[in-house]
């Protein structure tokens, strides 16, 4: 098993729902899966690290709604008469690549730049269910985004206004490294933008503790003031875009979190070397990503 890495405080929201959920899960995923995407890596870790990348149906789903939305503002930044068009062009051409990839089953030669669904990996759906599923999820989350009021004032932002956001941005408060994501941003009248396209279903204090983590990112890397910054969140299936009001967001509490929290990710793992040493989380195990390779080791 290969030494721990990022051996510094970090914190993100999908560190904290792990940890709390199983920290053979979160060892997995944070530590022994480093270095697995490599083709020289040990068999074992590049076995942990396939698991690591499984992303969930409406997850990848949700992924492939954001990229259409951030290449559609980027590729065509002076040619939008077609706003709805060309979102919908891109989305089925990132879904069609991806579709290929999984029946190809390309994540065995390349895990970290190919999807791969738990559906697939542990053939408990066939391809046809899949992606009959897949297409009409697709169907009714492009017509409830293209129908949100929102949608259309996006097409009147230029390049200028726009800010090219990586899928993660990695930036410090304090000592701290924290990650956070969204679908793009933007920049105008003094005002930054963050548009967050969400899971049906996410907990309220997800989205709050978000938002303020958007707050975080534009004092630290921007230098604007917290009052700036306004996040919309949006999710596959509504019909129009939410804003948290301010008086909702507590700032401060969420900074005392995330201290104690990344303090609490490193002492709970500087002894351990191997996901044996710790035990599993029954009631989570039927549906996690490493289920199969917990099925191949002892029980902590």
């Amino acid at each position: 098993m290969p030494e721990l890495v990022h051996l510094q405080p970090a914190w993100s929201h999908a560190r904290s729902r792990m940890f709390r959920r199983c920290r053979r899960e979160y060892f997995l995923h944070y530590h022994a899966a480093a270095g697995g995407f490599r083709s020289d890596a040990p068999p074992e870790t590049r076995l942990i690290y396939q698991q690591k990348q499984l992303s969930g149906l409406r997850l990848w789903l949700t992924q492939l709604l954001r990229q259409a939305v951030y290449r559609t503002l980027y590729r065509y930044p002076d040619d939008r008469p077609e706003p709805a068009g060309r979102l919908t062009a891109e989305l089925w051409r990132l879904y069609h690549r991806d579709r290929r990839a999984l029946l190809l089953e390309n994540w065995r030669d390349d895990p970290a730049g190919s999807p791969n669904l738990p559906e697939f990996y542990y053939d408990c759906q066939s391809p046809e269910q899949l992606f009959q599923e897949a297409q009409a999820l697709l169907e009714t989350g492009l017509a409830a985004f293209q129908a949100c009021a929102r949608f259309h004032r996006l097409w009147d932002l230029t390049l200028f206004h726009l800010m090219p956001l990586e899928q993660w941005q990695r930036f410090y408060l304090g000592a701290v490294e924290l990650y956070l994501t969204a679908a793009f941003a933007y920049q105008r009248h003094g005002q930054l933008y963050f548009w967050e396209i969400q899971l049906p279903g996410a907990a309220e204090i997800q989205r709050r503790d978000l938002a303020a983590l958007h707050k975080f990112y534009a004092f630290g890397r921007r230098h604007l003031s917290p009052d700036k910054v306004t996040t919309f969140f949006y999710q596959p299936g509504a019909s129009r875009a939410e804003v948290l009001p301010d008086a909702d967001l507590n700032c401060s509490e969420l900074r005392l979190l995330i201290d104690a929290e990344a303090a609490q990710f490193l002492s709970a793992f500087r002894s351990i070397r191997s996901p044996e040493e710790l035990p599993e989380t029954p009631e989570h195990c039927p549906g996690c990503r490493f289920r199969g390779y917990c099925r191949q080791t002892p029980h902590g």
